[in-house]
């Protein structure tokens, strides 16, 4: 476990490091009008999918039975729910240091907004869902390849560079060097299996049948915010398929095939 904490405390030292550092150096003033509005709304309101998996995660630890399964499990539940945190703290830095900034409607975004909706729904089934493994392949092989890196990497961390903000990649570059442990692990699961018993394709090629749509929908649902800001750094159309492609090359490298969960 010290490696784990360490490294968790590594991620949090840092970010708490450009926090102080952007605040001696008055860099939050510097971010665009519109940039900050996003930050204080759908960035903002990230921190609730978070929650949402972390709650995902907690039943199917609880449910794996076998250490060797349930302590990743464990950690990722607690990264996410580390992340979530993440964004609610720097969201009241942002209130001391940005003249008028507020996070209320947040909530209400995720709630009601059709940015979130499919997001929404497809966490809340995440919830429902009952057996462990599946959890584990959609939120890991499906949500985070998928809907996470179309919002973290292909709109966060391209974006806000180019709006003057040098302060929230730092937060969610955490969330990113999580998810790319946790994808390896999960393709390595999947690789496991299939060499335990090849009719376990058949049962994970249902999974990305089912989760997968969902995810392009959700993913789809996000294309307003590529125009909501001052710098169009890049299309929503090259940010999805970039990611979708990086999704088929993952899951084609760990032995699946992905066309049951791509259009007709």
């Amino acid at each position: 476990f010290r490696p784990y904490v360490t490294r968790q405390a590594a991620i949090g030292g840092g970010i708490e490091r450009t926090i102080a550092s952007a605040r001696r150096s008055e860099l939050f003033s510097g971010m665009t009008p519109l940039w900050r509005e996003f930050l204080a709304g759908h960035y903002a309101a990230y921190r609730f999918p978070e929650y949402g998996l972390f709650m995902a995660l907690c039943y199917a630890q609880r449910e794996a039975l076998s250490d060797v399964v349930a302590c990743p499990l464990v950690f990722q539940g607690l990264e996410k729910d580390r992340h979530a945190q993440d964004i609610a703290l720097y969201c009241m830095e942002l209130e001391g240091a940005v003249e008028g900034f507020s996070d209320a409607r947040c909530k209400d975004l995720w709630i009601r907004s059709p940015v979130w909706q499919p997001a929404r729904m497809f966490i809340e089934q995440l919830l429902a869902c009952r057996d462990w493994g599946e959890i584990n392949f959609a939120i890991n092989l499906i949500y985070e390849p998928l809907i996470a890196a179309l919002f973290n990497t292909e709109f966060v961390l391209r974006f806000a560079p180019r709006h003057g903000d040098a302060i929230t990649s730092a937060v969610t570059e955490g969330a990113e060097s999580d998810r790319e442990i946790r994808r390896n692990a999960a393709a390595e699961f999947v690789r496991f299996l299939l060499a335990q018993d090849p009719d376990n394709r058949s049962v994970m090629e249902t999974w990305i049948a089912k989760w997968a749509p969902q995810a392009r929908v959700a993913m789809n649902a996000l294309a307003p915010l590529f125009e909501s800001v001052e710098v169009r750094v890049q299309s929503f159309v090259t940010a999805h398929d970039r990611v979708f492609l990086d999704w088929r090359h993952l899951l084609a490298e760990s032995g699946l095939n992905t066309s049951r969960g791509e259009p007709a």
